[in-house]
């Protein structure tokens, strides 16, 4: 017995259950509510007991205690016992403590032997400490799994570290970009915000590769070289984030300068 349980927020979305008819519903509802359950999920509780606190006739708590068993939801023991079938899947808390108390619930719930090797084997992710003997890795099995798991952990390592690297270089290609903008031109121009800056740049990087965007960078200052020496015009510096958005980049892909003859 516990004061509460847990049942997901999707419970009521889910097909079987949209099927149901409201009396359905409700006795499905039941079955994971009530105060006679176990942690394990299986109790032994009357019909009558279920038709007295659900408000429905017997007859209908039976017929649905059928249906229910046919779907695979439930199964029915000895006529009183039930086990749910995915009631342990509802709770959120399968710490030690709790699996203990399920072997509790199983070793007090004098159920014959068939019935809690199958309970177990629906349960077999779970390492629920029950007394019966249970299949036993061998020890050049165990030593397999344990390098299979070194493995794994030696993956995420690699995965994680190129993920940091990756993002370290992004940083540092940044930092180059920002220093020769500010560079090109005349150097005095404010660039614009070079928080907005890094966030274009980014942006752009993911659609782009660093070598197009250093050609475009070369093409822009050759432009305002040209500007300056060939039509002795100093041409203001677009704040770096404008330039790097909407495409205005582009347009110095192809731009080379030339001197005056």
């Amino acid at each position: 017995m516990a004061d509460y349980r847990y049942v997901k927020c999707k419970f009521w979305s889910d097909s079987y259950i949209e099927d149901l008819t409201p009396d359905g519903k409700i006795v499905f509802f039941w079955l994971f509510t009530n105060e006679h359950s176990t942690q394990a999920g299986i109790y032994d509780v009357s019909k009558k007991k279920i038709a007295f606190e659900t408000g429905l006739p017997i007859e209908t708590v039976a017929s649905l205690l059928e249906k229910f068993e046919r779907d695979g939801k439930i199964e029915v023991i000895n006529g009183s016992i039930i086990w749910v079938k995915n009631f342990l899947r509802h709770q959120p808390n399968k710490s030690m403590k709790v699996l203990k108390r399920i072997a509790t619930d199983l070793e007090e719930s004098g159920l014959p032997e068939e019935i809690i090797k199958k309970y177990l084997d629906h349960y077999r992710n779970l390492d629920i400490p029950y007394g019966y003997p249970m299949p036993t890795l061998s020890a050049k099995e165990k030593e397999k799994e344990k390098e299979k798991e070194k493995e794994k952990e030696k993956e995420k390592r690699k995965t994680k570290a190129k993920r940091k690297s990756q993002k370290n270089s992004k940083k540092d290609e940044f930092e180059d970009f920002w220093k020769g903008f500010r560079a090109i031109g005349n150097s005095k121009d404010d660039i614009g915000d070079k928080g907005e800056a890094r966030k274009a740049y980014n942006a752009l990087r993911k659609k782009e590769s660093t070598q197009t965007i250093i050609n475009a960078f070369n093409g822009y200052a050759d432009f305002l070289k040209h500007k300056s020496l060939n039509e002795n015009f100093t041409q203001r510096k677009m704040y770096a984030s404008t330039w790097l958005r909407s495409n205005r980049w582009k347009r110095f892909l192809e731009f080379e300068y030339e001197a005056p003859l």
